[in-house]
């Protein structure tokens, strides 16, 4: 019996052993239990993390190709990857403390674009208009020199048929390139020698060359008003140099005879031809003026016109 008592005594320690043992190992697995669920909420927060960086990832591959479509291949490290967007972050930042934030440059630059396109497309209209410009007055000089020399022709024309009145020859030289007028002449009877000098000629014949180079002007020319001064100052009409003699000679009560006598002395004198040149001077201006009545002429002279 003492040996069952003590088998007994034995066992119940045993038991006591064992059930604290039990009750230790609950504990530990109610701890493991918690460090279970407190590692799968960890796991399923990763996760959760993981899938939103994920997301995150294919947002910014989305935007990296619409800058570059094709991937780059980086050999730089994250942290030097990291350093180098801090150092552009503050770069970036810089500029818009000193030029705005990025919505105003990119409106500051949208408005200097449009105007750049604007003035651009005002200059090639410019050029263009610039290139007619040119083209016009390339055909206008040429054009303008056509008729330069047309007119200069048509003036020596009508300048030789005004002289021809007077049988003389007159030729006329048009430099344009110097601007210079050369007139040369050919009096009756020197039908060889030009005179270039007008010096050498008459007053009268002076004058009727220079009425003759007026009148071809005047045919090559528009101006509605014609005007002449005195320009028969060196053709004075015969009786008036008559008179002259006569008061020279002291003979004022000289009779109808005598005048005529004395002009048959006097008709060698050369200023009976400067008479007869202002005569045909006369003739050919009057002529000229009722041809050409839608135009105003007006001679003032001390001399009859008829």
């Amino acid at each position: 019996m003492e040996q069952l008592s003590d088998e007994t005594e034995q066992l119940k320690e045993e038991q006591v052993k064992a059930e604290a043992e039990c009750s230790k190992l609950d504990q530990t697995l109610k701890i493991l239990e918690k460090k279970l669920e407190d590692h799968q909420a960890t796991v399923q927060a990763m996760k959760d993390d993981l899938s939103l960086r994920e997301e995150e990832t294919q947002d910014c591959e989305a935007k990296a190709k619409e800058i570059c479509p094709v991937r780059q291949q980086v050999d730089q490290s994250a942290r030097s990857i990291d350093a180098e967007i801090t150092h552009l972050r503050q770069k970036i930042s810089t500029e818009e403390s000193s030029h705005g934030d990025k919505e105003q440059v990119i409106r500051e630059y949208a408005e200097a674009h449009s105007n750049y396109k604007s003035k651009s497309s005002q200059l090639r209209d410019l050029r263009k208009f610039i290139d007619r410009l040119d083209h016009i007055m390339i055909d206008r000089q040429d054009r303008y020199k056509s008729m330069r020399r047309s007119l200069s022709v048509r003036c020596k024309l009508y300048f030789n048929n005004f002289m021809m009145q007077l049988n003389c020859c007159g030729s006329m030289m048009f430099d344009h390139i110097n601007e210079t007028l050369s007139i040369s002449v050919k009096p009756p009877g020197q039908e060889n020698n030009n005179v270039n000098d007008m010096r050498s000629l008459s007053g009268g014949e002076r004058s009727f060359s220079t009425v003759c180079f007026i009148l071809a002007l005047w045919e090559i020319t528009e101006s509605p008003f014609r005007c002449l001064d005195e320009f028969d100052v060196y053709m004075v009409c015969t009786l008036a140099y008559v008179m002259i003699l006569l008061r020279t000679f002291d003979m004022p009560n000289i009779s109808i005879l005598h005048i005529k006598y004395f002009m048959c002395l006097i008709s060698s004198f050369v200023f009976f031809k400067d008479m007869h040149n202002r005569s045909i001077s006369m003739n050919m201006l009057v002529a000229l003026s009722e041809r050409q009545h839608q135009r105003q002429f007006i001679f003032i002279t001390p001399q009859p016109t008829r």
